[in-house]
């Protein structure tokens, strides 16, 4: 079914429609083949009649009922302009000596008015049903005494009506809540993936640039020394990413997954050691590493890792951005209401940094990341190059 923008009004009053008085919702296509029936049983029956005595019906019968007919059905496919033409037909009736059957047709147009068009245009309708009964008992006085019951008709087609209206709007609310559930679907869907590329670029990036700078190391060195610190750090670095990925499947498949504990809910895995760790591989590529690190000891768990993420996003950043011609430090430092992290680096010399692809999710996500904590974070170029800061509240 067509979705418009109709408020539903079951009633003809107190709902405010924004639609224009011309405004109206299809019939559903059962109910445009059933007035189709209808009117050709109609049609039919007034060929027999006509063939059968003319006189009865009176000179002017047929037309007004061919013209009804046809406003009964246009009302399936425009429910104001067959209401027009019904309206029309019925102010002919009067005059022809045929009230009872243009009141029949007046209270299934009621129904269709109730159930298919807006707030104005069944208040207009109500006003010449009025009009016509004035107009019927002026021209016609002995009809006074079957008013009541045309206005009963009436009323029970606009009760019906009412009925279907009600219907239509159900069947529009489901069809919006399914359309809404389906768009909160995508959205959740869309959030997920930007969530498991960041999370996924975070757990990994690190170590695999780790690797790709000591293969390179691989090429030029000379030493026996430092191909093989630079053999055990790849090594040491693949094992880690290779764990950081099993890892973050454990996180995807459920418990049923069969590796190791994540690192949340690995107490081992504290913010100064893998600083330490951190700092080790860098030196181990020619980089002067200086870290000034305060007692995170008490932390939140979560801030401890967010923090941690952040270090290693924004050494890795250095590893691609700069190369080993730097030289970095690390400062942590805490108080009773923050605790703080900067990563400063100086600007390259003469070494030529890695050439690798960029993902564009580390800013972004150390930017989230604090967001999530209500702390601040800054990234750009200072008077000693490029720093990283970031603060979280602690209450």
């Amino acid at each position: 079914m067509q979705q418009h923008t109709v408020t539903p009004n079951t009633s003809g009053s107190g709902t405010h429609s924004t639609a224009g008085f011309w405004h109206d919702r299809p019939a559903t296509t059962a109910t445009k083949i059933l007035l189709v029936a209808v009117a050709a049983f109609s049609l039919a029956s007034d060929v027999l009649l006509v063939g059968w005595d003319v006189s009865k019906l009176g000179s002017g019968m047929v037309p007004s009922l061919i013209f009804i007919t046809l406003g009964l059905v246009v009302q399936g496919w425009k429910a104001t302009a067959g209401t027009v033409i019904v309206a029309a037909g019925a102010s002919y009736c009067i005059f022809v000596d045929n009230a009872s059957y243009a009141a029949a047709c007046l209270a299934v147009t009621a129904g269709f008015v109730v159930a298919l068009t807006t707030r104005r245009f069944f208040l207009a309708y109500v006003g010449f049903v009025a009009l016509w009964c004035i107009i019927l008992v002026w021209v016609q006085p002995r009809e006074l005494a079957l008013l009541p019951a045309y206005l009963l008709m009436v009323g029970i087609g606009a009760v019906i009506g009412n009925f279907f209206r009600h219907s239509i709007s159900k069947d529009q609310q489901h069809a919006q809540d399914l359309q809404a559930l389906e768009q909160r679907r995508l959205r959740a869907i869309d959030e997920e993936r930007r969530h498991l590329a960041r999370e996924l670029h975070d757990v990994i990036a690190h170590d695999l640039t780790i690797v790709a700078m000591h293969a390179r190391v691989l090429d030029i060195a000379d030493s026996p020394s430092d191909r093989a610190s630079s053999q055990q750090a790849i090594g040491d670095s693949a094992r880690n990413a290779l764990l950081d990925l099993r890892r973050m499947l454990g996180a995807l498949y459920g418990p049923g997954w069969d590796a190791d504990a994540p690192v949340a809910e690995d107490s081992s895995v504290t913010l100064t050691d893998q600083i330490q760790r951190i700092s080790a591989k860098m030196e181990s590529l020619g980089i002067e590493v200086t870290t000034r690190l305060a007692d995170t000891a008490g932390i939140p768990r979560s801030i401890e890792l967010a923090l941690l993420r952040t270090v290693r996003e924004s050494t890795t950043n250095i590893l691609k951005h700069v190369g080993d011609s730097t030289r970095v430090t690390i400062e942590v430092t805490r108080s009773l209401q923050t605790v703080e992290l900067s990563v400063s680096n100086t600007p390259p010399e003469h070494s030529r940094p890695m050439h690798l692809p960029e993902s564009g999710f580390g800013l972004m996500g150390m930017r989230e990341r604090m967001a999530l904590f209500a702390g601040t974070f800054s990234a750009g170029p200072d008077n000693h190059g490029w720093t990283v800061r970031a603060s979280i509240p602690l209450q």
